[in-house]
């Protein structure tokens, strides 16, 4: 249990969610706006095929390109950035006592809206646990291999001083071993019981954190111990 936390996440509608939780302090981060399917390749002329083209060699976007998925929902305007990490550590400065940050995976984590199933990647005749093509999946998804490193390094950083980390999100994958998997070559700090599925609470992400029970009134805590120790008597 943690006396405060720091979310971060791109949607105005979970900003809404956890507003008025005493313990979370809650940044926004920017976005387009919109979701928006983007053709990966064809001569650069979109965003995404512009965004493609600087990764260079990327066994994860010829693994799309093999399995016929030509697509995606990539948004350059979304996306945690260095200044956003300046403020997570500030809001941290505040807690008095455990803390924690809570990140949203797309859009905050990532610049997609979603990513494929591995199953409906193995079309391509690549098998998704090899480690080459984990790592240019999670590059890929979080914007190439510079701002990869980066939020990798904030996330180390964060846990050094014994800040735990989460992913509170409502990703169709989210509960899956592939979703772990991605989770884990991203960071492999982050555990799989750090993970936090929205979607069964109807999507609602307050709702999610207020079951999870990680933010407990001292009080309270010190009425439940009372509670079980009259229990045991």
């Amino acid at each position: 249990m943690y006396d405060g936390a720091v979310l971060v996440d791109n949607a105005n509608k979970t900003i809404a969610q956890v507003y008025g939780m005493p313990f979370i302090h809650a940044i926004k981060i920017p976005d387009s706006g919109y979701e928006q399917a983007e053709e990966i390749s064809f001569g650069g002329h979109t965003p995404l095929a512009a965004y493609i083209a600087t990764l260079g060699e990327n066994r994860y976007v010829e693994a799309l390109k093999q399995a016929g998925m030509l697509t995606d929902s990539y948004d350059a305007a979304s996306g945690l950035r260095a200044h956003h990490m300046d403020l997570i550590w500030q809001q941290l400065r505040r807690i008095k006592g455990s803390s924690c940050v809570i990140f949203d995976w797309d859009r905050t984590i990532t610049q997609f809206e979603g990513m494929y199933i591995d199953r409906a990647l193995k079309r391509s005749g690549l098998q998704a646990t090899d480690p080459l093509y984990r790592e240019h999946q999670i590059q890929y998804l979080c914007g190439g291999p510079a701002r990869c490193a980066e939020l990798r390094l904030f996330v180390s950083s964060l846990l050094a001083v014994g800040v735990d980390v989460y992913i509170l999100t409502n990703n169709n994958m989210c509960g899956t071993l592939q979703f772990e998997r991605t989770v884990n070559a991203f960071h492999s700090g982050i555990p799989a019981s750090h993970l936090l599925c929205a979607r069964p609470y109807d999507g609602d992400k307050g709702v999610r954190l207020f079951a999870s029970r990680l933010f407990l009134r001292r009080s309270s805590r010190r009425s439940s111990r009372r509670s079980s120790q009259r229990s045991r008597k």
